[in-house]
């Protein structure tokens, strides 16, 4: 890695920085950007994963929310703060609900 490339964590800090600002709205396309970056450089980066799901949900997105809060390493969340699992288990029952069961997933987790 050269000295000017970013990081997953980099990504993952650019995307939170825009995404708790009031106008978040306006920079949801650079936040997105910045979180799937963020994923891609690190698939183990559970937290990016995780407010790409959120920005996906804030935005109304629910198919897109939904499929990415089922790509959170459950079991590394779980161990790293139980509330945000209890949170995220919340979110794909909401989205799967309004959704309509699209899914056909039967179990969430």
């Amino acid at each position: 890695m050269t000295r000017n490339e970013l990081t997953s964590l980099d990504y993952q800090i650019l995307g939170l920085i825009d995404y708790e600002s009031e106008d978040w709205r306006n920079n949801s396309e650079k936040i997105l950007e910045n979180f799937k970056k963020s994923s891609e450089l690190d698939k183990t980066n559970f937290l990016a994963q995780l407010y790409l799901a959120h920005i996906y949900h804030d935005m109304g997105n629910l198919k897109l929310a939904l499929e990415n809060y089922l790509k959170v390493d459950t079991e590394t969340l779980k161990e790293f703060q139980l509330w945000r699992y209890v949170k995220l288990i919340e979110q794909i029952g909401f989205c799967t609900y309004e959704l309509g069961n699209e899914t056909g997933r039967n179990s969430i987790l």
